[in-house]
């Protein structure tokens, strides 16, 4: 056995406990904490119509009695003070600078999409005028734990309508209604544009979907010519665009434990594939067929947003494009790499170790989302 073999050998082992270990942390952490949010401004209150997902609030106050995962009506009414505060502590909205009172007039579960979540009814009085409102959100601020928490919010005042995505360390929207002699018009002082938001959204979905990813590698790693790697790269692209917006839409409905279940599966079908066929044809039809699975989980993070209607399809066409784009680069970083080490004598052993690798965390994946 050459030196250059075990050291294939050896980076093939290394990958493989690295992505058990990102398996690891992809299952049992809360990775998509989130929360959706409307925004009202009125003359002389802004309501909040407030939403966060029932886990999230389970993991950060003790409501959840009988330990099943879920809030009842009872486990609700008995930590109610406590994730009143919990809100309170990290929701604020301040007035020119001052900080207002929120009014929590009602709390209460919901589904929303194939979710549960926690909903709150809020009221800030405000004066009449010109003023400066600011949303801040500190929910899993600095966390230690992997989160990607996102607010979805729609900030609505007359006949405008505008939605801004607060993620990261930085969340705080500030908005300034000025008092104009045709009426009020809210200015945007800080937040980038939606369409930016929502292709910077797209770009951070791809890259913690490890799922997406394992199952692109694995369609990659068998020997075809360029113009089949051409084909179905295009073929997952144009079936998961079909099927991301047309789950948004409600055209298409599945519940999104089926949707995650199939995905894994599919990373392990392909890796399978690539173990005991010799040759692979036409993969750009197989393709396309668990894309347009993959499209629905795309879709997932997507379906609890209340999008304007006016800005639908940009949204949705940015958020694409950042999948895209990220799914692009990948691949021409891969690509390469693979079509140089095809060209060694030991690649069919470095490829079927590296699909076995995968086949095993696909199956863990499987069995974690069924149960």
């Amino acid at each position: 056995m050459s030196i250059n073999l075990l050291k294939y050998i050896a980076v093939m082992i290394t990958s493989f406990f690295l992505f058990l270990t990102t398996a690891s942390l992809h299952t049992f952490a809360h990775p998509l904490s989130a929360s959706y949010g409307e925004l009202l401004i009125e003359d002389e209150n802004i309501h909040l119509s407030f939403s966060i997902d029932e886990l999230s609030v389970i993991e950060s106050v003790s409501a959840d009695q009988n330990g099943d995962e879920k809030l009842d009506e009872e486990e609700l009414k008995e930590a109610q003070y406590a994730i009143t505060d919990w809100v309170t502590v990290n929701l604020q909205v301040t007035v020119n600078n001052v900080a207002k009172r929120p009014n929590i007039t009602s709390m209460f579960t919901e589904k929303r999409g194939d979710k549960m979540v926690v909903s709150f009814e809020i009221d800030y009085p405000i004066d009449s005028g010109t003023k400066t409102i600011q949303l801040t959100d500190h929910f899993y601020y600095k966390s230690p734990d992997k989160t990607s928490y996102t607010h979805f919010l729609v900030v609505k005042h007359k006949e405008e309508i505008n939605e801004y995505l607060l993620k990261g360390e930085n969340r705080s929207l500030s908005l300034e209604v000025k008092e104009e002699t045709s009426g009020k018009e809210i200015v945007n002082t800080e937040a980038k544009a939606a369409w930016l938001q929502f292709l910077i959204l797209g770009m951070e979905h791809i890259l913690t979907g490890f799922d997406h990813l394992l199952f692109l590698l694995a369609l990659l790693l068998a020997r075809q010519k360029f113009k089949d790697y051409l084909k179905v790269v295009t073929s997952f692209t144009i079936a998961h665009s079909i099927t991301l917006t047309l789950g948004y839409l409600g055209f298409i409905s599945i519940p999104s434990w089926i949707v995650e279940a199939i995905i894994a599966l599919s990373i392990v079908y392909v890796a399978v594939e690539n173990i005991f066929r010799k040759t692979v044809h036409h993969r750009w039809t197989l393709t396309f067929l668990f894309g347009l699975i993959h499209g629905l989980g795309f879709a997932g993070l997507l379906m609890e947003m209340d999008i304007p209607k006016g800005h639908l399809t940009v949204s949705l066409f940015s958020f694409n494009v950042g999948i895209e784009i990220i799914q692009i680069v990948l691949v021409a970083l891969v690509l390469p790499a693979l079509i140089f080490l095809q060209r060694k004598a030991n690649y069919l052993l470095i490829m079927k170790g590296t699909s076995i690798a995968l086949a095993i965390i696909g199956f863990f994946w499987f069995i974690e989302r069924i149960l």
